[in-house]
């Protein structure tokens, strides 16, 4: 979890001292509709916060053997799975609180002392509570992991015999010839190939595995005359449990599992609720696009605490405006998501568009560098 907090006091305590300075001049920031085509400073913007969650589920499917019919019969195995299932569920969510530009607040910063850039700007610049590269996000790309497991892509069951999936069968026709006055039957002959039932082939898998085992015994029981040695037995044995396992599933099924990552983008405002849903998620079929009858909402609660400084009142005059510097101080609040009724992931963070707009005095005495 990646979570930024923003501590103010530094700068506050910045614009309520005053070392001592070097040259005396004004400062001031106009909002950037406010200011003539011609006029010259550093033009800035008020942070706006903005939430990134990265969800991640894992997939579970499960797929019945092809010879889950005969699982009993040839192995003794009962109550085998015969259904496919699917089974979403999330593992872990990261939380990130990104500052990006607000674009209904860009300032215009003036003075006219003899700085290059006042002391103060870089100052809140540095705290986080002005920006000076609108247009720029601080969001950080998320490269997700790969599972690393291809079985999904692959047939779920390519080896389902170990002998010809054909067998050839010899079929005996008679005809009736006339010979020596009277009619005879003769035998014909007639081979041809056909496909073997699926009751064949898992009985042929099961007497595989039951010599796989049988073999495992032997070289475990050292019942041969010449045994493999050291990493030849290691590789011998894991070799007849690789092959065991594979033609077992063809019977007791095969369980996949495989990780996904999804990233949702929110951005708080005083317009909005505190409570909004920002997807559905179903533990049948994963991230659904409706309602479907098993979807859950995957909601985001705010809970913001009381304010506890005044907003700036806003100024009209130029005048006003002069020795003053506009910033936003963020207000610290909860974040709390909930898939259906169960809470599964709480934070604390600030949020900048819900806080304080503040028009600071500055003293005249400007920080120079």
């Amino acid at each position: 979890m990646i979570k930024r907090t923003i501590l103010p006091a530094a700068v506050i305590a910045l614009l309520a001292t005053v070392t001592s300075c070097y040259q005396t001049g004004k400062i001031s920031s106009v909002p950037a509709q406010e200011v003539l085509p011609a006029a010259s400073g550093v033009y800035y913007s008020l942070p706006l916060t903005t939430f990134v969650f990265r969800v991640e589920t894992e997939q579970t499917l499960f797929i019945p053997g092809p010879y889950a019919a005969y699982a009993e019969k040839y192995l003794g195995f009962k109550d085998v799975g015969t259904d496919f299932m699917e089974n979403w569920k999330i593992t872990g969510i990261q939380f990130e609180a990104a500052s990006v530009p607000d674009p209904a607040r860009w300032y215009l910063l003036q003075w006219n002392t003899k700085c290059d850039l006042p002391l103060l700007y870089r100052q809140l610049v540095q705290q986080g509570l002005i920006l000076d590269t609108p247009g720029k996000n601080n969001i950080s790309i998320f490269h997700p992991a790969a599972s690393g497991d291809n079985s999904l892509l692959q047939p779920a069951f390519s080896d389902v015999s170990y002998t010809d999936y054909i067998v050839e069968k010899t079929d005996t026709l008679y005809k009736t010839i006339f010979q020596d006055s009277v009619f005879v039957k003769m035998p014909v002959f007639r081979k041809h190939v056909q496909q073997k039932t699926l009751e064949e082939k898992a009985s042929e898998a099961a007497h595989l595995i039951h010599k796989l085992r049988k073999r495992r015994f032997k070289i475990a029981a050292a019942d041969y005359d010449i045994l493999p040695q050291g990493e030849a037995m290691k590789a011998a044995f894991e070799e007849l449990n690789r092959t065991e396992e594979m033609y077992l599933s063809l019977f007791v099924g095969k369980t996949i599992s495989r990780k996904y990552s999804k990233t949702f983008l929110y951005t708080p405002s005083n317009d909005q609720p505190l409570e909004t849903v920002l997807a559905r998620f179903s533990p049948s079929s994963g991230w659904a696009e409706e309602k479907t009858s098993d979807a859950l909402p995957f909601r985001l609660i705010l809970v913001p605490q009381e304010r506890n400084i005044p907003e700036s009142e806003p100024e009209t005059k130029k005048k006003k405006r002069e020795n003053t510097i506009t910033y936003r101080l963020p207000l610290p609040s909860e974040v709390r998501l909930f898939l259906g009724p169960d809470l599964v992931f709480q934070t604390h963070t600030s949020i900048y568009q819900i806080g304080t707009v503040i028009d600071a005095k500055v003293h005249q005495k400007m920080f120079c560098r």
